[in-house]
């Protein structure tokens, strides 16, 4: 290929036709040009088939170059190098390499004891290793400790044989005493002492003897000995048995009176007061005890009349009692009825009766099975008779003309009118049989359902605000409808900022005329399987407050469906979960902010696989004031069609999330 000169491209000057002319019929040539020097495909490195002239300064296919030096218009091109420049920063490290292979198994270590030393009390254990490594062997000094409690005293062990007699030294014998031993037996020797004087033996006084020798201990034994008497003779002649004996040696009268069994209180009676008491009583009549230790006699008497009393002091048998006058008449009565006392000491027996077309009916007139009760017939027109209560159905249907109906049938049959703002509870450990109006267990509803239920059926709220709160810390699983109810307001569902996440429908729905606001707050919404978070369709209005969160949701998080359904935003919320869409404002519906400035955060990135917001056949979606989302999704940013709009106030076409540009179609509105 020829090479390609810049010069050869002319006439590109001058009005813009004549400019274009020249460069498409030089197409082809630029073209094969730059293909022929630089590589279009990014091949590495590049091939140029021919030179690139440009003006006088080309670019040359110079192939490859293999030289020791290379010039260019007589000069190196080492100098056009520029000095080699100091080194880089050292790089990361690299990624660690392959584990090498396992060595062989070494031998196993041993562990054995060496010596064990008793060390000093107080002492630390000290263990020292006198082997290697692989081969411990182990030394142990262990301190002493303290000495323990002294043991049990041991069975006393079996008698020794008998010992060899010992020897004796006999000393200061008085001359011409003699001593001589009898050891005939062993056990018992006899030692005999003659030719000794009394006088000549002393000893230590002890006791009441004052002599130290045996002559003067004689002499002042024989000067204290009892002289003989006839009495001493007489007792010393006596046997008397063991029990005399032994009262003899008794040590006090308590002793004796213990060895006679004569002990008061347990052998004996005891001297006693009341007793004494009694023993001196000597009156007839029944025996009262008036005071402590005092005895009177009595005697029954009887009244005037009624009772008479016969031996009534009881000494000349017991005493009797009979019934007189009317209390005999009474006790005469054979027959059954009401008894009535007709004269004096005289009685009848009656029942009460009712003249027929009265109006009163009696029933046991005669007060044998029970009471005797009056009742009035139902009046008539051609009768008399009381009014009859109406029953709490006979009040709501009015099938009776003539009832009479007390206040609380009169409450049940309307509905309350309130007077201020109510709440209704409802807990996981709650009955729908309580009254809702006590936050406990025994006071709470079951379901918020039976809540709004009885507003629906029960109330009229007259404008106040009736709120439905979740009264204890639980999930909740139960779809919610609100329906029309009487008196206006709102009603207000308060999450106590749980989760709500229902299965297999929508978590809030409304339906019906509303006489006034629904509002949502504090809680978090989802669904699973199908239905939407919000399904607004009712005539009315939604109202969306603090703290709500839209988590993962089967159909769409936020739904107003049909002409006069309203939903509208006061607070900021989150979004935390995808579903199929955000909003959708569909057959003339309105979804809205009702405030400024709000911000709307997603976190997560939520994917929205059909579109974030939607409206058809004339839904209205309007969001104004500066509001805005913080946080990304994912999915088409909004669809808007069939004559719908979508006004959000200047935002453009990126004001909702999303990474897919929305559209509008057949006679959507978007601005």
């Amino acid at each position: 290929m020829a090479k390609l000169v810049l010069g050869d491209i002319t006439n590109i000057t001058g009005n813009e036709s004549s400019a274009t002319a020249t460069i498409n019929a030089n197409n082809q040539s630029t073209e094969d040009a730059l293909e022929n020097t630089l590589s279009r495909d990014g091949t590495s490195p590049n091939e140029m088939n021919a030179d690139f002239d440009m003006n006088g300064y080309d670019i040359i296919n110079a192939g490859t170059i293999n030289a020791e030096a290379c010039f260019i218009d007589g000069q190196d091109i080492a100098s056009f190098v520029g000095a080699e420049g100091p080194p880089g920063p050292q790089g990361p490290p690299g990624s660690n390499g392959t584990n090498g292979e396992d060595g062989e198994d070494g031998a196993a270590a041993t562990i054995s004891v060496g010596t064990v030393t008793t060390g000093s009390a107080g002492s630390n254990v000290i263990v020292t290793n006198v082997g290697t490594t692989s081969a411990a062997v182990l030394d142990f000094t262990i301190p002493r400790g303290d000495t323990g409690a002294q043991g049990i005293q041991g069975i006393q062990g079996i008698q020794g044989p008998p010992g060899t007699n010992g020897t004796g030294v006999v000393s200061s014998i008085v001359a011409g005493t003699n001593i001589a031993v009898d050891d005939t037996d062993p056990e018992n020797p006899i030692v005999s002492v003659t030719g000794l004087d009394a006088t000549d033996i002393s000893f230590t006084p002890t006791g009441n003897i004052a002599a130290t020798d045996v002559q003067d201990a004689i002499e002042e034994l024989d000067t204290e000995k009892q002289a003989a008497s006839a009495n001493l003779t007489e007792w010393s002649g006596l046997n008397p048995s063991a029990n005399a004996g032994s009262l003899v040696t008794a040590a006090d009268y308590s002793a004796m009176r213990t060895l006679l069994s004569l002990v008061p209180g347990t052998n004996v009676q005891a001297y006693d007061a009341t007793l004494a008491a009694l023993a001196a009583y000597n009156t007839n009549g029944i025996l009262v005890q008036t005071a402590a230790d005092t005895f009177a006699g009595r005697t029954l008497t009887g009244p005037a009349a009624g009772i008479s009393v016969s031996n009534g002091n009881g000494v000349s048998g017991n005493p009797t009692l009979a019934l007189a006058n009317d209390l005999s008449a009474l006790e005469g009565l054979a027959s059954t009825g009401i008894a009535v006392r007709t004269t004096t000491d005289t009685w009848a027996q009656r029942s009460i009766v009712v003249t027929a077309s009265t109006g009163l009916a009696i029933t046991n007139g005669d007060g044998v099975g029970g009471n005797p009760t009056l009742a009035g017939v139902d009046a008539s027109d051609v009768a008399k008779g009381v009014v009859e209560l109406a029953t709490a159905a006979e009040a709501i249907l009015g099938t009776d003309a003539v009832r009479a109906i007390t206040p609380a049938t009169l409450r049940a049959a309307t509905r309350e009118i309130l007077k201020a703002d109510r709440t209704y509870y409802f807990r996981s450990d709650g009955s729908d049989t309580n009254d809702g109006l006590a936050n406990t267990s025994g006071g709470a509803f079951l379901t918020a359902q039976k809540a709004i239920d009885t507003i629906v059926a029960t109330l009229d709220t007259a404008g106040y605000i009736v709120t439905v709160q979740r009264g204890d810390a639980a999930a909740y699983t139960s779809s919610i409808l609100f329906k029309p109810w009487v008196g206006g307001g709102q009603i207000v569902l308060d999450g106590n900022g749980q989760a709500f996440t229902v299965t297999g429908n929508s978590a809030i729905r409304a339906s019906g005329v509303l006489p006034g606001e629904v509002v949502v707050q504090n809680l978090t919404l989802s669904t699973i399987t199908s239905g939407n978070c919000l399904n607004m369709q009712a005539i009315g209005k939604m109202i969306v407050r603090a703290s709500v969160v839209f988590a993962v949701c089967a159909g769409t998080h936020v739904v107003a469906e049909g002409q006069g359904a309203f939903v509208q935003f006061m607070n900021n919320y989150s979004i935390t979960g995808g579903a199929n869409r955000h909003y959708a404002s569909l057959h003339g519906a309105f979804i809205q902010n009702g405030a400024g400035s709000l911000v709307f955060t997603l976190t997560g990135t939520p994917a929205f696989s059909q579109r974030f917001a939607y409206a058809n056949n004339t839904g209205k979606i309007e969001f104004w004031g500066g509001c805005s989302f913080s946080g990304a999704a994912t999915g088409t940013r909004y669809t808007i069609e069939f004559n719908s709009t979508c006004n959000v106030g200047g935002g453009g076409v990126n004001f909702f999330p999303g990474n897919v540009a929305g559209g509008t179609a057949t006679g959507g509105q978007y601005g």
